[in-house]
């Protein structure tokens, strides 16, 4: 037995106590703007399917236009709070 103690997952006990306490500070600045640029593209396509979905439901064409802009909306709020929230905190 060459490792040891194993974790659940299958990594020896002892490569666990040699890695970083921290993460690298880039990877998480670089995390937190990469989900900052999916998110306008991600509202607009949940309010695309959601206006797909309610315009063969309700057989108004317009709608998945509606979706989009409203997907588009809340993408942007959702982007100046985060924004905002890491202003507020200085970081």
């Amino acid at each position: 037995m060459a490792c040891g103690i194993r974790t659940p997952i299958g990594i020896p006990l002892k490569s666990l106590r040699e890695m970083p306490s921290k993460p690298d500070r880039s990877l998480i600045v670089a995390g937190k703007y990469l989900s900052l640029a999916f998110t306008l593209p991600a509202s607009a396509f949940a309010g695309f399917l959601l206006g797909k979905f309610a315009a063969h439901w309700l057989h108004y064409s317009f709608l998945p236009a509606a979706g989009i802009f409203l997907g588009i909306i809340s993408g942007l709020v959702q982007i100046f709070r985060e924004l905002a929230r890491e202003m507020k905190s200085g970081k």
